[in-house]
Order: structure tokens, then sequence, then C-alpha cells
């Protein structure tokens, strides 16, 4: 059959013969295979009938559903991968973009390696970016500025992630921090929970002292530390709180003197954190005997409101060095070591039983509060300073990078978390709305005029009586 191959392609001639006989055998053979395929198809048919038509009807009745999932799941996954792919390819151009901005101001670790992208997550006018890198929060902490400027956006927080140290969230915003912030009395909450601003994104910034336990304030003159100090005393009183302002200028709380307690005095503060103290005993008992953990499970287990005590120092400095040219060195030595015991102890033991500690100053040295009675104050707020105060107030020197021109201003710590917040304006006409205090019995005297006496005394009108201390 090869010459017929061969003539078929035009590569050879044949004799006419031959080309008949080539092509009678080539008839022949196609009948013959197709006889063949028919006897083949003829055997294989009970086999159809039986069992492959049976078998393949089954599956196709039987398996249908799950075809169908089956199918459904690999077109998920398809786009699954095609999704990971443009992820992949998205996260190659934000590393390349963030490693080009870290370069630019020099952030990188000991070993010279940048922060790595690792991703982002948007919710409307709020961006949180994480990196992974060796840096400390410190470190992303001081470098705040230049980030903010690389990328062209504001770093709102700094936090590191849960469970693991190597990763940090940075949440950025294109908005600005207001300028200023009225106070509204719709914020009163009460006297345990005290709001002072409003971070970036308008949520309420508040000291909830059942975790904060005591709070420091740190802040240069005229940075709003002050301001800060007498928001919370008209917070606190409004809610009923029991207030005690210890400060010694005699100028910022003259206003507050007939709204609650202030002193000026050294020994009277003494006296204070003394009064405080046999509190603090008075409430031990009570707690007992209802098995109360703090004050908030003690209210609640016997339906009391037994209301907060706060004792606020507005500059500690003057309160732990005494000042005074006619006390003995041996007296104000002796002074000054009764006050630092006794505010020690008070930050260490009170603050379960409702009793705070609010402190301020300008120069947070260890002789004006040391390292284990600075860390009972959980609560941290830090308006402009220089970059020692910050660093001791908020473990950072981040208030130190607060533009001056922005009054009312501060970074909030609050456990291991970094607010920028703006503090609510606290205006003197709000201390109206304040109650007059009431004076202790004991200091009663009732002043009665000329008037009142020749007065009608059968009239049985109600005769208002002038009280002073």
């Amino acid at each position: 059959m090869k010459k017929w191959e061969l003539y078929k392609e035009g590569k050879i001639k044949l004799s006419k013969e031959e080309i008949e006989s080539y092509k009678y055998s080539e008839y022949r053979h196609n009948r013959n295979e197709e006889s063949f395929n028919t006897f083949i198809t003829i055997i294989k048919l009970p086999y159809y009938i039986f069992w492959k038509f049976p078998a393949w009807t089954i599956r196709k009745v039987t398996f249908k559903d799950m075809r169908e999932k089956q199918q459904k799941e690999i077109e998920r996954l398809k786009l699954v991968m095609e999704s990971k792919e443009r992820a992949r390819k998205s996260n190659i151009l934000e590393l390349e973009k963030y490693e080009k901005a870290f370069e630019v101001i020099g952030f990188k670790d000991k070993l010279g390696n940048y922060p790595l992208f690792h991703s982002i997550e948007k919710d409307e006018d709020r961006e949180t970016i994480s990196f992974k890198s060796n840096l400390t929060l410190s470190e992303w902490m001081n470098k705040k500025e230049s980030l903010e400027t690389v990328l062209d956006t504001n770093v709102v927080s700094i936090k590191h992630q849960k469970e693991s140290k190597q990763i940090v969230y940075l949440d950025t915003t294109k908005k600005g921090m207001p300028k200023l912030l009225e106070w509204k009395d719709e914020y009163l909450i009460n006297d345990g929970i005290l709001p002072i601003g409003q971070d970036i994104f308008g949520n309420l910034i508040k000291f909830e002292f059942i975790y904060v336990a005591n709070v420091l304030i740190g802040g240069a003159p005229r940075g709003g530390k002050t301001k800060l100090f007498q928001l919370l005393a008209y917070q606190i009183l409004r809610a009923g709180g029991h207030l005690i302002i210890a400060e010694f200028k005699e100028l910022d709380y003259q206003k507050f003197e007939n709204k609650c307690q202030v002193i000026n005095d050294h020994g009277e503060l003494k006296a204070a954190l003394i009064k405080l103290g046999k509190e603090r005993d008075k409430r031990k008992k009570l707690f007992r005997k209802v098995d109360a953990e703090n004050i908030d499970d003690y209210n609640k287990k016997t339906g009391s409101n037994l209301k907060r005590y706060y004792l606020m120092i507005d500059e500690l400095g003057e309160a732990m060095e005494i000042a005074n040219p006619n006390m003995t060195k041996k007296a104000k030595d002796e002074l000054e070591k009764d006050i630092a015991e006794l505010a020690r102890s008070g930050a260490r033991l009170y603050s379960a039983f409702g009793i705070h500690f609010i402190f301020g100053t300008q120069r947070p040295d260890v002789k004006v509060i040391e390292g284990q009675t600075r860390d009972q104050f959980i609560g941290r707020i830090c308006f402009k300073a220089v970059k020692n105060t910050s660093n001791i107030v908020l473990e950072s020197d981040i208030a130190s990078n607060l533009n001056s021109d922005d009054k009312g201003r501060a970074y909030i710590k609050i456990g291991a978390d970094y607010k920028e917040v703006q503090v609510f304006l606290f205006t003197h006409e709000m201390i109206n709305r304040l109650p007059n205090r009431k004076p202790p019995k004991e200091n009663l005297k009732i002043v009665k005029s000329e008037e009142f006496e020749n007065e009608n005394r059968e009239n049985d009108e109600i005769i208002d009586v002038d009280i002073t201390l």
C-alpha cells in the first residue's frame, strides 16, 4: 500500500490496472473495518444498556447539586486567586511607596532596615496603616511629625498590635483637628466619668476613673493645664462629687472657694490627706460588709449613691516643696515628708474606694513625684511641654512637638495608647451654674439683723437667714 500512498500524494505514477486494484483493495479494507466496528458495538451493547448508561444516568441525577457546588467553589477560588494577585501587585506598589517615604526621613532600625508595609484599612475619613519593624513604639512616636509630612496626612494615634510588638498601627486622616471646642453640659456623664475633649474624628475622649485610678496632667505655663483642671472640677461638682482643690498661687481657683474646699496652706493639705485616709478606712468597712470590690460594685450591690472624692493639686512641685520663710528647716522637712508619704500611700491604695488624685506639674522630676508613685497615675495627659516633662508624663517626647499656638491641644495616654486631643474650653461663666458649698455645721454662725429682731413674729412667712463661715 505504500505505492498507493505515494500515488495519492502525487509523488509517483501508476498504471490504470494498478490504480483500479488499489482502489478495490482500499474499498474492501474499509468495508471490513466497518463490519468489525459494527460487530464490536453489538458485543458492547449489553454493557452500555445494562451498566454504562444506568451508571451515567444515576451520577447525572444524584450528583447534580454537588457538581454545581463544586463548580461554584472553583469559580470562587478563581476569583480569590485573582484578588490575591491584585493585592500582591498593589502591596508591592504600597511597599515601594512607603519605603521611599521612610528613606526620605531616615526612619530605619539599627540594622538599617526600613519598616515593611503590612496592610491598610479604609473607613470613611480614617485610614489605618500597619507596618512591621523592629522599631519601638517610642521611636515611632518621636517621628510622628516627620511621618505626617512624608505621608501627607495627620497621624491620630500610634499603637502596637496586641499579638505582636513588631506590628505597629497608624491611625491617619486628612481631616484637621478643630482649633476650639466649646463645652456643652450635654457632655456631662457622672462624677466617675469625666469627658475632656475630642479627637480628630470627633470621638469623645474621657477619663473613666474605674480604669485610670489617678490622673497626671503635664504642660508648660499657659498651655491649657489649669483650664483642664477647672473643667474637671466643674464636672465633678455638677455631678455631686466631693472635691478638694489645693493650689498655692491663690489666683486660679478663687471663684471655686464657695463651691468646694480650696486650700492654700501646706498644713491644710496634710490635714486633707489625713481626712481622705480616714474616709478610705470608713469605706473599707462598708465594702467588707457586702463583699464589694470597689465603689461601683458597692453602689450596685447596695443601691447606694456613694460619691467619689477627688484631690486636685494644680502644681505638684509647689505642694511638695514648701517655701515659707516663717518655718524652720526641720519643720518644713517634716511637713514635706508627711505630705509626700500620705500622697504616695493614697495614690496606691485609695482609688478602689472612690478616692482619686488629679495632679498637675510643669516639672515632674523625681523629687516632685517619684517613679513608683507616678506609676499609679494611669491616666496621663500632657499639653505643650519640654521634652523632659513630656517624657516623664507620657513616656514619650511627643508633646514637645505640639504647636504653641494650638491652645488646648494635648496628647493623652491611657494604658499603652496615645491620642491627640482638643480639650474643651472652660469659661468662668460656667462657675455660676455650680451650687454653693454647704459649710461644716461646726463653722456655721447665724447672722441676724436688727430688722429681723423687730419684725412681727406673728407672721409665719419663711425668712431667709444669712449663713457665713
